[in-house]
């Protein structure tokens, strides 16, 4: 979906003075308060911002197209790691590979984790992305979906087309989020 530059503009104010008011948000922007509160609930029904009690904040939706149109800065993934209480990875190389899905995504993030995935997970696709994108997509799934809590060990298992079991996840024997075979998890399972 398009929006026009004063969107735009919004938007970037969102991000970059969050957490802000829409008082705080208008007042930095040269357009009158008015047309900034306009614009912020036009930015809310389309699904980029979010407001509570207050406070404007940017949706997952919304960080997308900040990254879209002003790339990806320390600002846009302090925001993230904020809203979405990531600690590991490069959040600003796992936003660029999500940003071609802005359209199609709503503020879930473990959904938008599972499209950069692919479905059904693929085990090659996850492979070949940076390992800094693997740690913060693993650490989303040991959070948001852990199917698996067993033996120190929050993630998912993935079979790759060769019948190999892979898991996603944080691996406490590791002590780190990752994607792999972990040896001491299947012995346990066996």
């Amino acid at each position: 979906m398009k929006i026009n530059d004063r969107l735009v503009e919004v938007l970037r104010a969102v991000v970059r003075l969050y957490p802000a008011t829409k008082y705080r948000i208008a007042k930095s922007l040269a357009y009158p308060t008015s047309s900034v509160y306009y614009e912020l609930s036009v930015l809310e029904r389309r699904g980029y911002t979010q407001t509570l009690n207050e406070i404007v904040s940017p949706t997952l939706r919304g960080l997308l197209k900040y990254v879209k149109n002003y790339g990806c800065d320390e600002v846009v993934a302090s925001v993230f790691r904020v809203i979405y209480k990531v600690k590991s990875g490069n959040v600003c190389k796992f936003l660029s590979l999500l940003a071609q899905y802005e359209d199609e995504l709503d503020n879930d993030i473990l959904n938008a984790t599972f499209k950069l995935l692919g479905r059904p997970f693929e085990v090659e696709r996850i492979r070949g992305l940076d390992s800094e994108v693997v740690e913060v997509v693993a650490e989303i799934v040991a959070r948001e979906f852990p199917t698996l809590n067993h033996g120190g060990h929050r993630g998912i298992l993935i079979s790759s087309s060769d019948g190999e079991v892979w898991f996603l996840g944080y691996c406490s024997y590791c002590s780190k989020y990752l994607f792999d075979r972990c040896k001491k998890l299947f012995i346990k399972l066996e």
